[in-house]
């Protein structure tokens, strides 16, 4: 017998997928918290709605029991970066054993997979002895902007911290993901005519192809290192020195020496301008630090490889990969940290994401008998 209520998790997921939640709509970030709050306390857990801020909705904290310390920490969000409208454009679908719909890979599936948990475990009565917390985020795809020191603080309580993010399509699960950061610079210089007078201009483009060529440097995809500047907005016409530009930086990376390096770059290269007429500003930094795997995460993924071979399944397998999850905070505090714990997919932020439907029973019994030797350590 399925360990799954499948019938109702499709119903609970065709609910929560057809309720538009980017980030920035508080309402219907909202309903979807509303929706597991409700839930949860009706298994009588203790529920916490965490208002952290107008422009997001509120997150959510559910434990079995009251306490501070938890042997385990499961983490999901709702929100999307789809907007508003999204849903009556592709509503929830069932075609050729794929689920389709806005934010369904990524990753409402994986979150209600929590909730699931949550009532299996409290049905079966296998909380006796386990304190387990589920925080549900609402601001995971602005990096998790607000929710972040309630993340941080939540995994040292932690012994360990499982997250709910898709698993690829082949069902490989996440050991280890690169550190995300974000710059964003803006050049002031002084227009000029770049014929009759161009000793009077001080050329915001000229700063800035220095930095790119500074910066570049550091750019090193053998020691796992990228900087990209992805963004370049500036400059008026090719005979006028350029009074202003802004750029995006994107910068990724799997250990944190790298960052420590190029952050010495930027404030060397702001506080130091070629044309000391030039102005610079910098906003930004290290959104999520690398999760970088350790001994202990690595015996994470080891119950799992095990319970796959014990229950007859594919072998469970884990990856490095490039993306940041709310995994890299948990991990970035010293708790042991897993992720793509999901659904199985692909195409997340796209309107080609799907997850599998051959994949979630499966899935979420993996989930169970593996959870049940974690409590037991």
């Amino acid at each position: 017998m399925s360990k799954l209520d499948f019938n109702l998790y499709l119903q609970e997921l065709q609910e929560i997928i057809n309720i538009d939640s980017p980030t920035n709509f508080p309402d219907g970030t909202r309903k979807v918290i509303d929706f597991f709050a409700q839930r949860l306390e009706q298994l009588g857990w203790c529920v916490e709605y965490l208002e952290l801020d107008s422009k997001i909705g509120p997150c959510l904290k559910a434990a079995n029991r009251k306490s501070t310390c938890y042997d385990i920490l499961m983490i999901g969000h709702v929100d999307t970066v789809l907007p508003v409208g999204t849903v009556a454009q592709r509503p929830f679908a069932i075609k050729d054993d794929l689920i389709t719909g806005p934010g369904v890979e990524d990753m409402k599936s994986g979150t209600l997979f929590m909730y699931h948990l949550a009532k299996y475990f409290t049905e079966q009565n296998l909380l006796q002895d386990a304190n387990i917390c589920l925080l549900i985020n609402t601001d995971e795809e602005i990096g998790s902007k607000y929710s972040r020191p309630v993340i941080e603080d939540l995994a040292k309580q932690s012994k360990c911290a499982l997250v709910f993010e898709s698993a690829y399509k082949d069902g490989t699960m996440t050991k280890g993901r690169k550190g995300v950061g974000r710059y964003f610079v803006n050049f002031k210089g002084i227009a000029a005519h770049s014929g009759a007078n161009p000793e009077k201009g001080a050329s915001a483009v000229n700063e800035f192809l220095y930095w790119g060529s500074e910066l570049i440097k550091l750019h090193n995809l053998a020691e796992g290192t990228s900087i990209n500047i992805g963004v370049v907005n500036g400059g008026t016409a090719p005979n006028v020195v350029a009074e202003e530009v802004n750029i995006q930086i994107d910068v990724r990376m799997t250990k944190m020496q790298p960052v420590q390096e190029i952050e010495a770059l930027i404030k060397q290269l702001s506080e130091n301008p070629r044309d000391p007429r030039v102005k610079i500003t910098v906003d930004g930094g290290i959104t999520r630090p690398p999760m970088v795997p350790t001994a202990a995460s690595e015996a994470l993924c080891d119950i799992f490889i095990e319970t796959s071979k014990e229950l007859g399944q594919q072998t469970a397998a884990f990856r490095m990969v490039g993306g940041g999850s709310d995994a890299n905070l948990t991990a970035a505090v010293g708790t042991p940290s897993i992720d793509g714990l999901g659904s199985v997919g692909d195409n997340s932020h796209s309107p080609e994401e799907y997850t599998i439907l051959a994949t979630y029973e499966p899935k979420f019994e993996l989930l169970v008998e593996s959870i049940k030797k974690i409590i037991k350590k």
